[in-house]
C-alpha cells in the first residue's frame, strides 16, 4: 500500500509542477539576449551572429555533472573550432546570500580558474537576481542544471 501512495504523490506533483511551469521559451523560438553579471574567461559575447551556431551551456561550481560536462565541451570547442562557439554560463551561485550580493562571483572565478586548462570556452556569470536562469532556464520550463540549448545558425 506504501507503494502506491507514493506513486499517487509523485503523479500528482508531476502534473501540477508540469501545469504551473508551462514554457515560454521553446524549441524554434529566437534565442535570449545572453546578459551575464561578467565574463569569467575568454570574451564577451555581445550577441548571436547569424550563420553562426552556439552551444550555451547552463551549471554551477558546485555540480557534478557540470564539472563532467567541461572535457566533452571543450572538446567540441576544439572539433569544431571557429563554426561552433561554445558558451558556460554559471547560475544558480547566489544562493543564500544576501540580496544584490555578488560575493560569488569570486567563487566563480577561482573554480575556473583551477579549470582554466581544461575549459577552452567562453565562461560567464549570472547576475544577482538570476537574470540568465530565469530567461533561458525558467522560460524554458526547465529547473536544475546542467541544461544546453544549441542555437541554430538562424539564432
Amino acid at each position: 500500500m506504501k507503494k502506491l501512495i507514493i506513486l499517487i504523490i509523485v503523479a500528482f506533483y508531476n502534473l501540477s509542477t508540469t501545469a504551473q511551469h508551462e514554457p515560454v521559451l521553446r524549441v524554434g523560438d529566437r534565442a535570449p539576449a545572453l546578459c551575464p553579471l561578467k565574463w569569467i574567461k575568454g570574451d564577451s559575447l555581445v550577441g548571436f551572429q547569424k550563420g553562426k551556431i552556439y552551444v550555451v551551456e547552463f551549471g554551477a561550481t558546485w555540480c557534478a555533472p557540470c564539472a563532467a560536462a567541461i572535457p566533452v565541451l571543450s572538446s567540441l570547442a576544439k572539433k569544431h573550432g571557429s563554426s561552433i562557439d561554445v558558451v558556460s554560463l554559471f547560475v544558480m551561485e547566489s544562493q543564500g546570500l544576501p540580496k544584490n550580493s555578488t560575493a560569488y562571483v569570486g567563487k566563480v572565478e577561482r573554480y575556473v580558474a583551477k579549470k582554466s586548462a581544461a575549459i577552452n570556452y567562453r565562461v560567464a556569470v549570472d547576475t544577482p537576481d538570476g537574470a540568465l536562469e530565469r530567461t533561458w532556464l525558467s522560460a524554458a520550463g526547465l529547473s536544475g542544471i546542467p541544461h544546453i540549448f544549441v542555437i541554430d545558425k538562424t539564432g
